[in-house]
């Protein structure tokens, strides 16, 4: 599990210029197009923190390693590589579905804090969590990794403890 969490800071610090980019890149198209209401600290600094958990995500998942390294391809489904796992908790609470829930909460914290949707019906940030965890297990299928029921409910479960504790920094930053 150590092991997972250091990985896991790598990653994430490695997504720290890719998000900073990113997000001037955002910041100058929005003073462009003379959006400056959307241009305040607190939405600037949550979406640079979505956008550093969307990338660390993605790489800790291996799918922006898979498509910039080309291991991205139908041959894993054909030769039998990529395996399918839709059995739920088979072996139990494991580190590792801890791990698929911590990873995701603040993926569904951030998202609260820049999806002005996600706000008002929580709906909404179940859904963001489903379908992003299953486009990445999807994709997986394609690299050669695992495909995990297992891993949509938990990411899908830590999204939306993300998406209630979002709400309830937004209820207390009201009052």
């Amino acid at each position: 599990m150590l092991n997972h969490l250091s990985n896991g800071i790598f990653y994430l610090l490695a997504a720290i210029p890719i998000a900073l980019c990113i997000v001037l890149v955002v910041i100058s198209l929005k003073f462009i197009l003379g959006k400056k209401a959307d241009i305040t600290f607190f939405n600037t600094f949550n979406e640079l923190m979505w956008l550093i958990v969307v990338i660390s995500i993605l790489l800790i998942t291996g799918i922006i390693e898979a498509i910039i390294g080309g291991t991205f391809g139908v041959t894993s489904i054909l030769d039998g590589s990529s395996v399918v796992s839709l059995t739920l908790l088979s072996e139990g609470i494991t580190p590792a579905t801890l791990l698929n829930i911590l990873l995701f909460i603040p993926y569904g914290f951030f998202s609260v804090l820049v999806f002005k949707k996600i706000k008002s019906r929580q709906i909404y940030g179940i859904l963001i969590g489903f379908l992003f965890t299953s486009i990445i297990e999807t994709i997986q299928l394609f690299t050669g990794r695992f495909f995990q029921l297992d891993d949509i409910i938990m990411n899908t479960l830590g999204t939306y403890i993300g998406v209630l504790l979002g709400k309830k920094l937004l209820d207390l930053k009201r009052k």
